[in-house]
């Protein structure tokens, strides 16, 4: 699960429309729910339904 989060978020952050600098956390740079919402699809198909506990 974390190699299509990581991949999503350098790609957003080397876009060239990227404007935050400096260090951040990555909910910080990115919209955390855009990017899980990016990633529905092919990336967590493999894990198939969550469970409630």
């Amino acid at each position: 699960m974390t190699a299509p989060i990581v991949v999503e978020v350098a790609q957003r952050l080397l876009a060239p429309a990227y404007a935050h600098s400096g260090a951040l956390a990555v909910a910080q740079a990115v919209d955390p729910v855009d990017l899980l919402r990016s990633l529905h699809g092919t990336a967590l198909e493999m894990f198939g339904e969550a469970l409630p506990a």
